[in-house]
């Protein structure tokens, strides 16, 4: 029996009728989860009665072949919460990279891809207090590299 999941989206998160983006079987989907941390802070309280805060992300490939990004958060004692969105190759490349899933990225893309070190390249922001974003390169790197936001943005979401 199928297991189909459907994504919607919306800015909005009080909209009570969100566009669908599409739908997939979850039973089909293969599943990359993310590169086990010994330190993790998907934990808290260890040793004590307080519960453990669970949050993990997995990738999924469908047997459409999509890429879909799937978060799992539970903060005891309530349910679980899971979201699903849609993601494109340029995201799935990163999130498998971070992950420490370059075979996986070999099979789908071809090899190699370069594999970046984001703390050698990806530029250090901080808010200013009206707001705006202020950007900061490591001395290492004196011109920015345009790709690197994108790498940037995805770990700063993590």
């Amino acid at each position: 029996m199928a297991t189909w999941i459907h994504i919607y989206y919306s800015d909005d998160p009080f909209d009570e009728n969100p566009p669908l983006q599409g739908s997939f079987d979850y039973d089909k989907a293969l599943r990359f989860d993310e590169a086990s941390e010994p330190d993790s802070d998907s934990r808290c309280g260890a040793g004590t009665n307080t519960p453990e805060l669970i949050n993990k992300q997995s990738l999924l490939r469908t047997a459409g072949g999509r890429w879909v990004y799937e978060h799992f958060l539970q903060r005891p004692p309530n349910e679980p919460e899971l979201t699903y969105w849609f993601e494109d190759d340029d995201y799935a490349v990163i999130w498998l990279q971070h992950a420490k899933r370059q075979n996986v990225v070999e099979h789908y893309f071809g090899k190699p891809r370069v594999r970046c070190r984001p703390v050698d390249i990806l530029p250090r922001a901080t808010q200013s207090t009206s707001g705006q974003v202020r950007t900061f390169w490591p001395e290492s790197m004196p011109t920015p590299i345009p790709r690197a936001w994108a790498v940037w943005k995805f770990l700063t979401n993590c």
